[in-house]
């Protein structure tokens, strides 16, 4: 396959979550034959970055690296600097995989004396919109005349969104993950689906880890018949609230089970350490110790009623909730942002009061005991709009104009929204 054409993935930090979404970026654009070049650092604090997760994705050479590790001087992060990098490339369309840490980049092309950058500029919107769910601030009005600073104009998300962005065509397409937003705001952006997992392909089966590791599981569980799950997917992390469920655990005699890395951040919670020794002294506690296919967090989900996730300050979509929610069960989660909206607007679980661990509990015990099939079909329909099929039509309208782009999710009964 000739490749004549090529995009050019802009992602500086190359962690988390931004692997999933070059992999699916990548996997969804060679597919309809473009060339594909990843711009990243390659190393994290030091340390190198794990750079095979984009092996295997279409015919040699469809998908390449370019380090940005080594630009030091801090030239890449100009728009003068990466208008040398697409030139040189020959890129004809450039995707900021993580716009929101771009925004300073992407407003200094109005600067007198400079250049938009060349070919088509496509960016995906992950938080810098999430200032909708928070509390009321200063009118926009009212920013301006403050924003005397050129810093201020460069970092208010706020102005970006709302000002800068549509007056100045900023970029050709502006992607948001957040569907509440983009209703909004449809004249200026367009919604993205977000890419919570990566598109189906053909498996050889689980590997032996995996296989013993829900051998593993499946004998826990039946240690502890009666008592509540509560399970956390991922690296234990304070602002998902690993903590919180730990101790949740605790106070209702439940087992507590983690899916992913074991990398305890006790240093937020003291008695984070005292809660894991208690549950495991109950023979309570189960740590995979490290991130297995989706598959086996599938095993794991199934194995629950509902899944709590007791963010801190968190306003936006979350891939998480999404796997969950695949996986069939529903979710418990904080009455704030994206995600309660979500929850409440489709029926996709319940909601209790940030930072209220006894409304948290007694939620949670609501939606354990309501029938296993009550939000089946609320799920069902709210997942269709996170299809493989629309999260590609999506990125091929927003990198190619093609199409008329996807609609976004609409409350149960009412009509689709962006037809």
């Amino acid at each position: 396959m000739s490749h004549d054409r090529t995009v050019l993935l802009y992602s500086p930090k190359l962690i988390g979550h931004r692997q999933l979404y070059c992999r699916v970026l990548a996997s969804i654009l060679v597919e309809r034959g473009y060339r594909v070049v990843v711009a990243g650092s390659l190393t994290e604090d030091g340390q190198p970055v794990q750079s095979g997760f984009l092996e295997g994705l279409g015919p040699a050479g469809s998908v390449s690296f370019v380090d940005t590790g080594h630009c030091l001087d801090g030239s890449l992060g100009t728009v003068h600097g990466l208008a040398s990098l697409i030139r040189d490339l020959g890129a004809d369309t450039t995707v900021f995989t993580e716009a929101d840490s771009e925004i300073p980049l992407l407003v200094s092309q109005i600067r007198p004396g400079t250049r938009a950058l060349p070919g088509r500029r496509v960016g995906i919107f992950l938080r810098s919109t999430s200032y909708i769910h928070a509390e009321p601030r200063r009118s926009l009005r009212t920013r301006l005349r403050r924003a005397r600073r050129a810093s201020l104009w460069m970092a208010d998300p706020r102005l970006f969104h709302r000002l800068l962005l549509p007056r100045f065509k900023l970029l050709d397409a502006a992607c948001c993950l957040d569907e509440v937003f983009v209703a909004g705001h449809a004249a200026s952006h367009q919604w993205l689906p977000d890419m919570y997992r990566e598109p189906a392909s053909p498996s050889d089966g689980l590997s032996t880890a995996a296989r013993s590791c829900i051998s593993g599981f499946e004998a826990f569980v039946s240690r502890n018949v009666g008592r509540p799950i509560y399970l956390y997917l991922g690296t234990p992390q304070r602002r998902r609230g690993y903590d919180v469920l730990l101790r949740v655990a605790v106070e209702e005699d439940g087992c507590f089970v983690n899916c992913g890395k074991l990398d305890v951040e006790e240093a937020y919670d003291p008695e984070a350490g005292s809660h894991r020794s208690t549950l495991a002294a109950r023979g309570a506690l189960f740590e995979t110790g490290e991130v297995f296919e989706f598959a086996v967090a599938d095993v794991f989900i199934a194995a629950t009623r509902g899944v709590v996730l007791p963010y801190r300050n968190h306003y936006g979509s979350s891939g998480i909730m999404l796997h969950i929610l695949s996986a069939g069960r529903p979710v418990l989660v904080p009455d704030v942002g994206l995600m309660a909206d979500r929850t409440k607007a489709h029926g996709l679980g319940r909601t209790y009061r940030p930072d209220d661990i006894e409304d948290l509990k007694r939620e949670f015990r609501a939606l354990q005991a309501s029938p296993e099939t009550a939000y089946a079909a609320n799920i069902r329909r709210f997942l269709q709009f996170f299809s493989e099929d629309r999260v590609r039509a999506a990125i091929v309208h927003a990198v190619t104009s093609e199409g008329a782009g996807v609609p976004w999710p609409s409350p149960v009964g009412g009509l689709e929204r962006g037809q």
